[in-house]
Formats: structure tokens, C-alpha cells, sequence
């Protein structure tokens, strides 16, 4: 509760227990009456939400970083919010993300920290209006502090509080590409997985992408009937 832990977290937390008191059992570690889960029903994991944001929201956010009124860490939060968003860079790169040392003839080349994978993607328009502001903002913040001032951001950009998390960019920049049509084998490595199945989990096609989807089917012509066909046919 002080942690503000969702249900999804103690059944995660509850199944990690039992694995290793199984494990235990398994190895003779433990006895099988000594588990205490035997009889304990955690409940079922419930599949959550997939809230994303999209393009629309980040317009919002360039309009507020471009006010004249804010507090200087509003507008170094909302533009490295937008960098994580237009490149898909963890926090941890993002954060550390230099443009003398990172830009190499118009594309932005670096090394995940989380896996050292190399990515090299070409710096298009929305990417490098945001690069160059980065060169002048430099900023020095924690995970857990940028996620408190972008709330802030948020909310003054008139966005959902709830939504305001570093990884919320990232996460916006999967699904940008997957609205674009951009295959998942090309979308592993512009976000620079190791795993095409973590790719897929970014990879959320949008309604508007379905929608575009029906639209062709809708345009196809029917095929004429078949009558009509034989009457063309013996003519």
C-alpha cells in the first residue's frame, strides 16, 4: 500500500514466492507440506489496459514547451519527454543522450545500456527539432524525480496525470511505428531489442490503423455477378 502496488504486482510478487518454494521442494530444500501456497489461491492475472499516447499528444507538448511562462524544468522535462517519444530511447540513454557525441551525419547513433545493442536511425524532421533543443536544455534527474516533474508536464499540457512516465515515450514510439506500417523486424532495431518478442510488446496497432485497414476492403469492387460474366462471355 505504501508502494502503491497494483493488484497485477502482488499476484506477480505471490507467484515469484511459490516458484522458489517449488524450487526448494524440487532440490529437497524444503518438504511439500512446508508450502505454504498448497491451498492458497492468489486469484487470476488480469490482462491490463494498453493506454498509449499518440502524435496528437506530443503536438500538445510542443506547444507547451514553446510557452514563454513555464518554469525551466517544465520545458527540459516536457523536451526530454519528447525526445524518448520521437526516437524511442530508454530514460537511462535518453538521459544521457549527447548530440555532439550522438549525431553522426543526420542520424543518431548510440549503444543501449540495457543491452549494448547498437542503433542507428536517421534523424527525421520532429526528431531533430527536438535534438536541437536538447543542446541548449541539458538535464540531470533521476528516473523516479523526471516521472514526478512530468506530471507536472502533463497536467499543465492538459494530458492524464496517470499517463506521465518516462516509458510512456517509448512506448508512443513502438506504436508510432506500427501505425506507420514498419515491420517488427525493422522496429527491433530502431528500438533496439535483442528479443523481437519485447518488440511486440510495444507493438500496438491503433484503431485508426484497423479503421485504415477496413477502409481498403471497403474500396475493393465487388466481382460482377456471375450471369453477368457468362452473358460477356458468349458475347
Amino acid at each position: 500500500d505504501t508502494l502503491q502496488n497494483q493488484p497485477n504486482t502482488y499476484w506477480k510478487t505471490f507467484k515469484f514466492i511459490n516458484t522458489m518454494i517449488l524450487d526448494g521442494i524440487k532440490h529437497g530444500c524444503l518438504e511439500k507440506e512446508d508450502n505454504p501456497f498448497k491451498e492458497f489461491d492468489r486469484g487470476r492475472y488480469k490482462d491490463p489496459e494498453n493506454k498509449s499516447l499518440d502524435l496528437d499528444d506530443c503536438t500538445a507538448l510542443e506547444v507547451l514547451i514553446s510557452r514563454k511562462d513555464i518554469p525551466e524544468m517544465v520545458r527540459k522535462v516536457g523536451i526530454y519527454f519528447l525526445l524518448m517519444a520521437y526516437s524511442g530511447l530508454r530514460f537511462e540513454d535518453a538521459i544521457n543522450f549527447d548530440a555532439e557525441v550522438n549525431i553522426v551525419d543526420d542520424r543518431l547513433i548510440y549503444d543501449t545500456r540495457k543491452f549494448d545493442v547498437t542503433v542507428k536511425m536517421k534523424i527525421y524532421s520532429r526528431l531533430e527539432t527536438i535534438v536541437n533543443l536538447i543542446r541548449d536544455n541539458h538535464l540531470t534527474l533521476t528516473n523516479q524525480q523526471f516521472n514526478k516533474w512530468l506530471k507536472v508536464v502533463f497536467t499543465l499540457a492538459g494530458l492524464p496525470e496517470e499517463m506521465a512516465t518516462s516509458h510512456k515515450g517509448r512506448h508512443l514510439f513502438g506504436s508510432t511505428l506500427a501505425e506507420a506500417g514498419i515491420s517488427t523486424e525493422q522496429a527491433q532495431k530502431l528500438l533496439g531489442h535483442k528479443d523481437i518478442n519485447s518488440t511486440k510488446t510495444y507493438y500496438h496497432i491503433k484503431n485508426k490503423a484497423l479503421d485504415a485497414a477496413i477502409d481498403k476492403v471497403d474500396q475493393l469492387k465487388p466481382p460482377a455477378p456471375k450471369h453477368d460474366l457468362q452473358q460477356r462471355q458468349m458475347a
